[in-house]
């Protein structure tokens, strides 16, 4: 019972927010439609509880879930996206696989919101031994400010060095964009977490 008054509460502000109207604003909705609507605001809470530690990188590995991303990425958005790896390349520690995910992940939506691509790849290579994670995109380049300011680029620098890597940003190839995290040491590479 006392659990039910919050999740009632939640449910009513995401019911609010998804029919575009004030939080206040006061609903009139039949039984069937707030049942609907509740189920709706309860799979969005699901996507968003799943998203603060994916499931897939603990249950599948993170060579499983980039595959996963790229394919819902190529399916919601219509922008090829692939990946490439080693399938026998390993990863010290979840943790590690988390926050390159989560790399991947902030690349690939800043790709598909800024960069106007066509084709990103997703790809992870060894070089002399260390690990590398290359987001490629076909689009136009952006060049980041100095003085980075966005909260998705700190928090790809941010994760970046947590697994004792690098994060750099740059041009690519194909004239879009290049976000690349190298793993500096193998010492650095267990987390831990």
């Amino acid at each position: 019972p006392s659990g039910i008054a919050p999740a009632s509460s939640l449910i009513d502000i995401l019911i609010n927010r998804m029919v575009g109207q004030d939080i206040y604003a006061h609903i009139t909705l039949e039984k069937g439609e707030r049942s609907e609507l509740a189920d709706l605001a309860s799979n969005q809470i699901r996507q968003i509880s799943r998203g603060l530690m994916p499931s897939e990188i603990v249950q599948e590995g993170l060579c499983a879930s980039l595959r996963e991303l790229a394919r819902a990425t190529t399916d919601s958005c219509g922008i090829v996206c692939e990946t490439r790896f080693d399938e026998s390349l390993e990863f010290p520690d979840v943790a590690v696989e988390t926050h390159l995910y989560r790399i991947a992940q902030e690349a690939v939506n800043n790709a598909v919101r800024h960069a106007v691509a066509n084709r990103i790849d997703i790809v992870i290579s060894e070089i002399n031994g260390m690990l590398q994670l290359d987001v490629i995109d076909d689009g136009r380049w952006i060049e980041p400010e100095a003085n980075v300011t966005g909260i998705g680029l700190k928090t790809m620098e941010y994760r970046a060095s947590a697994v004792g890597g690098r994060l750099h940003i740059g041009t690519s190839p194909q004239g879009g964009t290049r976000v690349t995290c190298r793993l500096e040491t193998d010492e650095a590479l267990a987390t831990g977490i």
